[in-house]
């Protein structure tokens, strides 16, 4: 049985609010363990200055000197099923930047996908783990979950 959290957090900006929190503990605990300088590089306000609640992304994270982000997109549940995937991407923050290597991960927020989610962002910010070696993960996360 999957136990999601914050099921409705779309409809509600405080439930929002908390499902951000909950991410971001996530990464105030790893960046601590890590000594990692953890940033936002993504803009959640729409062009009026007003904050986006879409979760996408709920949460973001750059760690400049490992040249790697982290980017969550958050959905809401539409069945009981355990709902994640991740990729990485590559993207430009800067025309004189060289490009940052993301982890995107896409998930109902639940506490098994969030253990996942961990998982991978320990092996992304925190051990350092190779782009191939994070695939792999990825991978067998995959074919567990499926």
């Amino acid at each position: 049985m999957v136990h999601h959290l914050y099921s409705n957090f779309l409809q509600d900006k405080k439930i929002y609010n908390l499902a951000q929190a909950y991410w971001g503990r996530l990464f105030s605990k790893i960046a601590q363990q890590y000594d990692l300088q953890l940033v936002p590089y993504l803009n959640d306000q729409n062009g009026n200055g007003q904050k986006e609640y879409d979760g996408n992304p709920i949460f973001n994270v750059l760690e400049p000197s490992l040249n790697r982000a982290v980017r969550i997109i958050q959905i809401e549940p539409e069945g009981e099923q355990l709902d994640i995937s991740a990729w990485l991407d590559t993207i430009e923050l800067a025309e004189s930047a060289p490009p940052v290597q993301e982890l995107v991960i896409d998930t109902v927020l639940s506490k098994e996908s969030y253990a996942i989610a961990r998982k991978f962002i320990i092996a992304w910010l925190g051990e350092g783990v190779a782009k191939t070696e994070l695939e792999q993960l990825i991978e067998a996360e995959n074919n567990s979950v499926a």
